[in-house]
C-alpha cells in the first residue's frame, strides 16, 4: 500500500475524539500521521533548499549560456514539486497531536 492512499475517513475519524483526547496520551495513529507530517514537510523543506540553490545559480550565471535554460526549467520543476508536497500535506490535514 502506498503512503499516499488513504481516504479522508481516516483522518475526520480522528477530529471525532478531539475532545476524548485532551490529557490522553495520543494513539498509535495519530503518531503515525504525525511522523508521516513531519516526512512529507521536510521533503518540501529540502526541495525549497534546492529550489533556492538554482534560482541562486540562475542569477549569478551569464544570460548568454545554455546552462540558463536548465536551471529555468530545475526552478519550474521544483515550484510543481512544492505544490504537490502542499497537497500532500493538506489531504492530512492539521497534525493530530
Amino acid at each position: 500500500m502506498s503512503d499516499d492512499n488513504f481516504s479522508p475517513g481516516d483522518i475526520t475519524k480522528h477530529a471525532e475524539y478531539q475532545e476524548e483526547k485532551e490529557g490522553c496520551q495520543p494513539r498509535v495513529c495519530e503518531i503515525e500521521i504525525f511522523n508521516k507530517l513531519q516526512e512529507l514537510e521536510k521533503s518540501k523543506y529540502d526541495t525549497r533548499k534546492l529550489r533556492k540553490r538554482a534560482r541562486i545559480q540562475l542569477k549569478k550565471s551569464d544570460p548568454d549560456t545554455p546552462e540558463v535554460s536548465r536551471f529555468k526549467e530545475e526552478i519550474a520543476r521544483y515550484y510543481d514539486e512544492v505544490a504537490e508536497w502542499d497537497d500532500k500535506i493538506a489531504r492530512y490535514g492539521k497534525c493530530p497531536i
